[in-house]
């Protein structure tokens, strides 16, 4: 090895899994992954020296070298997932004290975010798609095929087939 590259790394201990440079940090070494291979990667839980690029690789991983490992818990219910990002996702999911009320209708969210995106999707945006066979108003494609599916089937089926 060039001895310049030797000293260059010199207390550099997190080495790139994905090109031969070393980094000084854990975080250092996240954000040059994200920057320059251009997507988030994992380790291992469990220190094996496994690294994923997503989510369901990781997965397989850990029900294939790790298996015989014990689920990790949920402290507050019986849940169980074998990774702690799977314990962390389903707290916030489930148990966060949802404190965030929708303007305009009684429903609550954990997160601000989740709150702004259902009121724009049920609340602000304009009702864009028309019934042809009655008055009726709706957001999405989707709902005014399932509303003419469901109130005006007879003339719905003749005219599609």
């Amino acid at each position: 090895m060039d001895l310049s590259l030797k000293s260059k790394n010199r207390g550099r201990n997190f080495p790139c899994p994905l090109c031969p440079l070393r980094c000084a940090s854990k975080s250092a070494l996240q954000s040059h992954i994200n920057a320059v291979h251009n997507f988030r990667i994992q380790q291992c839980t469990f220190s094996c020296g496994y690294f994923s690029k997503n989510d369901s690789a990781m997965k397989r991983h850990l029900l294939k070298f790790h298996k015989d490992n014990p689920l990790l818990k949920c402290d507050l219910c019986t849940f169980t997932s074998i990774d702690p990002y799977g314990i962390t996702t389903h707290k916030r999911n489930v148990h966060i004290e949802k404190k965030f009320q929708c303007a305009y209708c009684p429903k609550k969210f954990g997160l601000v975010g989740h709150r702004k995106w259902h009121m724009k999707r049920d609340h602000i945006t304009v009702k864009m798609f028309k019934c042809p066979y009655c008055d009726y108003f709706c957001r999405r494609k989707d709902e005014q095929h399932k509303h003419e599916e469901s109130k005006h089937r007879f003339f719905f089926y003749f005219v599609v087939n």
